[in-house]
């Protein structure tokens, strides 16, 4: 995937979700029943445009059109969700060795609290470690829908109350995908499948993106690829290509 990908989509999702006002309402739980729970970073395993194994749904998405080969192979690769924390070490410092009495988290819809909860590695009566806030933060900002996930501390008596503040990704309003003639315009945005009226999920939008390059690397197209993603203030998201000479 390009770098600059990465750095676009962050930038352009962080500034939205700042304006969005989203709380823990519908739109947040119904991006968690798409969100990655099953691994660190969630793989692509795509043979682009015409036939493509779907990592969410677990089938195979034909999509008519497309110029079809006979190689449709790609060893998969890792995309990491898009999120930031204010998480360091000299943050920690103050709470390391204390005792975890109390743990929630924050924008989670009550239904899937429980299943949240489930990822992270600090439990009710640990003591605060590095490691294990780190690998929390990362858990959670891996579901791929959250723009910022932040853990904060309340001093007790007794230790310390463990909360993680997390801030939700923009809902998506529309998907406009620029400098694309290669392949018809319909069948790309059906491809790219990313759901309307739904919180962005970096991981999942990644893996499509990826797919997009793999497929134009396969048909014979080896300077074109995406450029970046952008996100609008109102919640559409552009994707750019560039298609080479």
């Amino acid at each position: 995937m390009k770098k600059n990908y990465k750095q676009l989509v962050l930038a352009t999702v962080i500034a939205a979700s700042m304006t969005s006002g989203i709380s823990a309402n519908d739109t947040v739980a119904q991006a968690l029943e798409n969100a990655n729970w099953s691994s660190m970073a969630a793989s692509v395993n795509t043979a682009g445009l015409q036939g493509s194994v779907d990592s969410n749904a677990e089938k195979i998405a034909k999509v008519e059109g497309m110029p079809v080969t006979e190689d449709t192979t790609f060893t998969p690769a890792a995309v990491p969700a898009q999120y930031v924390t204010s998480m360091t070490e000299e943050s920690l410092k103050p709470y390391i060795g204390k005792k975890v009495t109390s743990i929630t988290v924050d924008n989670v819809p009550e239904k899937d609290r429980e299943r949240v909860m489930a990822l992270l590695d600090t439990k009710v009566g640990d003591e605060v470690s590095l490691q294990n806030i780190a690998l929390d933060v990362a858990a959670l900002g891996n579901l791929g829908v959250f723009a910022e996930v932040n853990p904060t501390f309340k001093e007790v008596p007794e230790g310390v109350q463990l909360s993680f503040e997390l801030v939700a990704n923009p809902v998506v309003r529309g998907v406009v995908v620029e400098g694309n003639t290669i392949y018809p315009q319909q069948d790309l945005l059906r491809y790219l499948d990313v759901p309307v009226g739904e919180v962005l999920n970096t991981v999942t939008v990644g893996q499509r993106i990826q797919g997009v390059d793999m497929a134009l690397n396969r048909d014979g197209y080896m300077l074109a690829h995406v450029t970046g993603v952008d996100m609008s203030p109102e919640g559409i998201l552009h994707i750019y290509m560039m298609e080479g000479s």
